[in-house]
């Protein structure tokens, strides 16, 4: 993360809330099995993607160091080692963010890459992976990314015509061609088996063609692995849509089909494969995936080294106004027992009495299945709301029934996972 100089009124702001009361002592730390964090090494980007929920939504942004330090990365390192061994976690991963994280200079990123991995090392299963949006990839970020097992996602909205709509340069220009280009590159490493094989991060607009999307990415760029990500609501009303999201209930449904006649399983959209898995899996596969959500939990790392909730949850304007700070003498549940924290969790499990009700409940998780709860998130009410693609997820899951039922699936295989009264 990034160390500058924290405005006063930024201070001010945070320290505007009364002193946190002291959390009851606890015997035992929470125990998890997988941790998953949100490290933002850079808080600036060199593209203005109009959706974008960070820039859009956050007035802390502009306020934290542009880059983390690296006595703020050891500090992390520190506090991560001590998260994993309070709460017993086997598994760890650290999900490298920005803003754009390759705005950091190389050094400064090898040495945070190499605390990671010698502070970290004793984790049964420690995965780093990057997010970018590749303009800025050559040879020597390629080494960097070979050299401590990092794996990469790169952000691309389709086909030019398409990306080049909000994915904006700060002149205005369109980004399409940089980012291919960078994708070309690790594309070139993985081939070499240098690195992993690249994933892509889609946004995509309701009014885009889904079979085009699709197209782009499969034919015209070869990529096999691709996660839709639909726009957080509150990030950019275009994107969202006039309709209240009902564009993106033809865009999913089209794409499913789309990627269903294809019939080629090393195409892999994330949240087909998800949810055809809840929706196929049975009883065993429903309590499997409960152990698996129960025992996993996300939180943010600021550039600043503050702990903060998921990254994308920031209309939950409280969850990021917890004052703990990663340190080597700071546990999880010190995070985790703020008076901020303590609230967020409780609405977090909070749902809907139109998601307790509906049949599809436990295979959508109230939506949460699309990556988050954002999506379910309304300010002054938490969320305890059925997300804003309920009607999307509805109409696609019948969907997937009906493909599954022509395949020959019994109708009694998905009737085990249906909210039935």
């Amino acid at each position: 993360m990034q160390t500058i100089v924290i405005p006063a009124s930024h201070i001010q702001r945070r320290s505007s809330a009364s002193p946190h009361p002291e959390a009851p002592r606890r015997t035992q730390p929470r125990p998890w099995h997988t941790l998953e964090v949100i490290l933002k090494i850079t808080e600036r980007c060199n593209i203005a993607c109009t959706y974008c929920y960070f820039f859009n939504m956050d007035d802390n942004a502009a306020g934290n160091p542009v880059y983390m330090d690296g006595g703020t990365a050891q500090d992390v390192v520190a506090f991560l080692a001590k998260a994993v061994r309070d709460s017993g976690a086997s598994a760890l991963q650290i999900d490298i963010h920005g803003g754009e994280p390759l705005l950091m200079k190389k050094d400064r990123f090898e040495q945070m890459c190499r605390a990671m991995r010698e502070g970290l090392g004793f984790v049964e299963q420690l995965r780093i992976a990057l997010q970018t949006n590749a303009m800025l990839v050559d040879d020597e970020w390629i080494d960097l990314f070979e050299r401590f097992d990092i794996s990469v996602a790169v952000s691309l909205d389709g086909p030019a015509e398409y990306h080049d709509l909000f994915r904006l340069d700060h002149g205005g220009k369109g980004t399409h061609a940089q980012v291919v280009a960078g994708l070309r590159k690790l594309q070139a490493a993985a081939a070499a088996k240098r690195i992993y094989a690249i994933g892509t991060i889609c946004v995509p607009h309701y009014s885009f063609d889904a079979r085009r999307v699709l197209s782009h990415f499969v034919d015209d760029l070869g990529q096999r692995l691709l996660h839709i990500s639909l726009p957080v609501p509150g990030s950019s009303p275009d994107h969202f849509g006039p309709d209240g999201g009902a564009g993106y209930t033809r865009f999913l449904c089209d794409l499913f089909t789309a990627w269903a006649e294809r019939e080629d399983p090393s195409i892999e959209i994330r949240l087909f494969q998800t949810l055809l898995g809840r929706l196929l899996g049975g009883q065993e596969g429903l309590a499997q995936g409960k152990a698996r959500r129960g025992g996993y939990t996300a939180f943010t790392i600021q550039s600043d080294g503050q702990l903060c909730g998921p990254d994308d949850d920031r209309l939950a304007d409280y969850a990021f106004q917890a004052a703990v700070q990663a340190r080597a003498d700071t546990s999880l549940d010190d995070f985790y027992d703020t008076p901020e924290m303590l609230r967020y969790v409780q609405s977090q499990g909070e749902r809907s009495p139109v998601c307790q009700s509906c049949c599809w409940g436990h295979v959508c998780e109230g939506g949460d299945v699309l990556g988050g709860r954002a999506y379910r998130f309304v300010p002054g009410q938490g969320h305890a709301n059925p997300s804003a693609y309920c009607q999307g997820l509805q109409e696609l899951l019948v969907l997937m029934t009906q493909w599954a039922l022509g395949r020959g699936v019994p109708m009694a295989r998905i009737e085990e996972v249906l909210v039935t009264g």
